[in-house]
């Protein structure tokens, strides 16, 4: 991937301050999204999301309140399409490569049809 632009970077980094994120991975993402969509797309979802919570927030699936970041990334999700969102955003890095003989894929349970 090529290098972002200062603009890009320091926007991204002022609009990660504003939703309250300090971790690399979702400071890149808003980054990433400022490049693709532009600042003033990302800063109307920001301020959505911070209305959003301001006014008694947002839960998970499991009941669980969403974070201010949750928030915005939840609202990101739902604007653009799961095609787009993979397109922009980097597949998470194994924790472990596939050529370490201890390597063993993620557990998925399988279904199986009552016969």
């Amino acid at each position: 991937m090529s290098k972002l632009p200062d603009d890009v970077r320091s926007e991204g980094k002022r609009i990660a301050a504003k939703l309250g994120e300090t971790t690399p991975q979702p400071k890149f993402v808003l980054m990433l999204l400022v490049r693709e969509y532009g600042s003033a797309w990302v800063e109307e979802l920001a301020d959505l999301a911070i209305a959003i919570h301001q006014a008694g927030g947002m839960k998970r699936l499991d009941g669980v309140d969403r974070t201010l970041g949750g928030i915005f990334f939840r609202l990101v999700k739902d604007k653009i399409t799961l095609r787009t969102w993979i397109k922009i955003i980097p597949k998470p890095a194994r924790s472990r490569p596939r050529s370490d003989p201890e390597y063993r894929p993620p557990f998925q349970e399988v279904r199986r049809r009552a016969s």
